[in-house]
C-alpha cells in the first residue's frame, strides 16, 4: 500500500493535464491529436494499479467486499462502452418569415455567423461559392475562451439542406441544417450529433451529458431567435 498515494498522484496529473489538452484539440491544438490519445489512454492505465491496490485494501480491511471494487470499476467500462451513453445530440427548431433562399444564403455566409452565434470570426479557405468539400477556419468563443477550428462541409443543397462536421480528436462532431417552407416563411431546424470516445467517457467526459445536451440546444434556440431577429427586423428594415 506504500505505493497508493503515489499512484493516486499520477492519476491527477495526467488526467488534468489530458482534459484541457482534449479540450483544446477539439478546436485546434498545438499537439498532435495522437500525442493527446496516448496522454489519455497513460491517464487512464494509470487507474489499473490502483483499483487492484483498492480491491486488496478493502480485503485485507473488509474481507469479502474487495469483489465490489472490480464490480465497481467493471461495470463503469461496461457503462461507457455502449455508444449512446457517450453520444450528444440535440435538435433546435424556429419559424421564420423569410424566403427560404434568404436564410439559406444568410446562414451559409461564414462572415455573418459573428451575428447570430458565439463564432468571433470565420472564413472559407478555398475560393468559389460554398459546397461540398468547402473548409472553414473559425474563432469560437467557448467556456470564456477563444478557440481555432476548421469545419468541412459535408452537405450543401441550396435551399434547403447544409451540414458542417468538425474533426476531434478521436469523434466527429456534424451540424445538419434543414430549411423548409412553412406558412408565411420556413421552419430552421438544426441537429447536432457526436459521439465521444471511449478514452475521453472512461475519464468522467460525459458524467453531464444531460445537463451538456440542455445546454447546447438552449444555447443553439438563442442563437436561432438572434437570427429570426435580424431576418425579420434588422435586416428587412
Amino acid at each position: 500500500m506504500d505505493y497508493f498515494v503515489p499512484l493516486m498522484t499520477v492519476n491527477l496529473v495526467l488526467s488534468l493535464v489530458a482534459f484541457p489538452l482534449r479540450m483544446r484539440a477539439m478546436r485546434g491544438s498545438i499537439l498532435r491529436p495522437r500525442v493527446v490519445q496516448v496522454i489519455t489512454w497513460l491517464a487512464i492505465l494509470s487507474w489499473v494499479p490502483t483499483v487492484i491496490l483498492l480491491w486488496i485494501a478493502y480485503e485485507t480491511l473488509h474481507p469479502g467486499l474487495g469483489p465490489f471494487v472490480l464490480l465497481a470499476a467493471g461495470g463503469w467500462v461496461a457503462l461507457w462502452s455502449i455508444p449512446f451513453m457517450r453520444g450528444l445530440r440535440y435538435r433546435a427548431s424556429i419559424t421564420i418569415r423569410r424566403p427560404p433562399e434568404e436564410v439559406f444564403d444568410f446562414m451559409t455566409d461564414p462572415s455573418k455567423w459573428s451575428r447570430f452565434t458565439r463564432t468571433l470570426v470565420a472564413q472559407q479557405l478555398d475560393a468559389g461559392p460554398m459546397k461540398v468539400g468547402s473548409i472553414i477556419a473559425s474563432t469560437a468563443f467557448v467556456g470564456g475562451q477563444s478557440l481555432d477550428g476548421r469545419e468541412v462541409v459535408i452537405e450543401y443543397q441550396r435551399p434547403s439542406t447544409f451540414a458542417l462536421q468538425l474533426r476531434g480528436v478521436s469523434e466527429v462532431l456534424t451540424e445538419r441544417t434543414s430549411i423548409t417552407r412553412s406558412d408565411g416563411g420556413v421552419t430552421v431546424s438544426v441537429t447536432f450529433h457526436t459521439t465521444g470516445s471511449f478514452s475521453a467517457a472512461l475519464m468522467g467526459a460525459r458524467l453531464n451529458k444531460w445537463s451538456l445536451q440542455k445546454l447546447m440546444r438552449k444555447t443553439k434556440e438563442g442563437e436561432l431567435g438572434r437570427l429570426k431577429e435580424i431576418l425579420e427586423v434588422e435586416d428587412a428594415a
